[in-house]
């Protein structure tokens, strides 16, 4: 499997093992307080949305999440 990393407009998209886990520490240079979650509903009935917002919300950003994202 291939990771990668691409950045520009204050946007940095990360993906390797363990990405999540670090998201605090990756979210940090490029917001003051406030992250907005993008995701859809099959990530929050997974769970996956909810352990994202924990671990901002524990590092101190206001989090809001937008959950009606449909292909």
């Amino acid at each position: 499997m291939n990771f990668a990393e691409f950045e520009g407009l204050r946007t940095r998209v990360v993906l390797r093992p363990g990405a999540v886990e670090n998201l605090a520490a990756i979210a940090k240079p490029f917001a003051q307080r406030r992250v907005l979650v993008v995701t859809d509903p099959g990530l929050v009935a997974a769970g996956h949305s909810s352990r994202v917002e924990a671990l901002l919300r524990d590092a101190g950003f206001e989090v809001s999440v937008f959950a009606d994202v449909h292909e």
